[in-house]
């Protein structure tokens, strides 16, 4: 077993790929901030951008199926993509996006439907999916929730009023100012 991190031919091929659809696509004023969560509309924007070209080349999320907006990469290719962001100072995706918590859950409980329904948006970067963990009474204090679900053959029923708000404003964009 190789633990270098020397890529081998195949790895370099696509490391030049990456290397040259970065160098293309990243634009030269990215401010690179310690936090992404910290920046302004203008930089957020770009970020965007970028994430749906990622989305577009199917390198977003690039280990998840073509089938749902993915990439379909193997380990070594998305290792690669990884780590060639890395040297630009970027992470997947390069803005705060919970679609790593969203896509697999919906891999593993949506029907077939919503998976072709939901998972593309996301995938792609048409779509950023947020996290939440809040109540009015508990604040986002997660021992002190009350948000209850009760499933049925047919149905899962939530009852909570800020669960369905926030659930059906998960596919919206943020507001002009919910990020400076």
């Amino acid at each position: 077993m190789n633990f270098s991190n020397a890529y081998n031919a195949e790895q370099e091929e696509f490391a030049k790929e990456v290397r040259a659809w970065l160098e293309e696509n990243v634009p030269q004023d990215l401010v690179k901030p310690r936090s992404i969560l910290k920046m302004s509309r203008e930089q957020w924007e770009k970020r965007r951008d970028l994430c749906r070209k990622l989305g577009e080349k199917g390198w977003l999320y690039p280990s998840y199926s073509r089938e749902y907006g993915g990439g379909g990469l193997g380990g070594d290719e998305a290792a690669v993509l990884q780590q060639e962001m890395a040297e630009q100072e970027l992470s997947l995706p390069p803005l705060y996006d919970s679609g790593k918590l969203a896509a697999p859950t919906l891999l593993a409980m949506a029907t077939d439907e919503q998976k072709k329904r939901l998972l593309p948006p996301i995938l792609k970067g048409e779509a950023i999916t947020w996290q939440l963990f809040t109540e009015p009474e508990a604040g986002t204090d997660e021992a002190n929730q009350q948000t209850n679900a009760l499933r049925s053959i047919k149905e899962t029923i939530i009852s909570s009023l800020t669960a369905a708000r926030y659930l059906s404003a998960g596919f919206t964009p943020p507001p002009i100012n919910s990020c400076c």
